[in-house]
């Protein structure tokens, strides 16, 4: 009986030790990529209505494939720079927005009502976020 549960014992701790665990990723598999800048208060610009202020960062990974399927997030820096506010939204009554194309994006600050708003008085640190999509059709 000794010798049946020893060679049980024995083949079973060979096949345990010969037991491989293996991933298998999706080849349309995708990743996020996230591009930190920091904004000078000397770039915003006035826009042509006076009204409010825009600057531009140069995004290439923003192709013409990327601006098709992907999604890009931004957050900014108001406050502190070590904490980062989702945009679009409007904060201390400001409101701040965003717009992008192929190899850039616009932020934008101005008055929710409209008025006439004064030049930034901060630099501020921007986090731009790739992500990645599959596009279904």
């Amino acid at each position: 009986m000794k010798k049946y549960l020893l060679l049980l014992l024995s083949i079973t701790a060979i096949g345990l030790s010969s037991c491989k665990k293996e991933v298998i990723a999706p080849n349309n598999q995708t990743t996020n990529r996230t591009i930190l800048v920091t904004v000078p208060k000397a770039n915003w610009k006035l826009t042509s209505d006076n009204k409010s202020w825009f600057t531009t960062i140069k995004v290439p990974e923003n192709d013409a494939y990327f601006n098709k399927n992907g999604h890009i997030v931004v957050a900014m820096s108001i406050d502190d720079p070590n904490v980062y506010e989702a945009l679009p939204q409007t904060y201390k009554g400001i409101s701040y927005t965003i717009d992008s194309g192929i190899g850039f994006v616009n932020i934008y600050f101005s008055e929710p009502n409209g008025a006439a708003i004064g030049a930034p008085t901060f630099d501020s640190n921007v986090k731009v976020t790739l992500i990645d999509s599959y596009l279904i059709q």
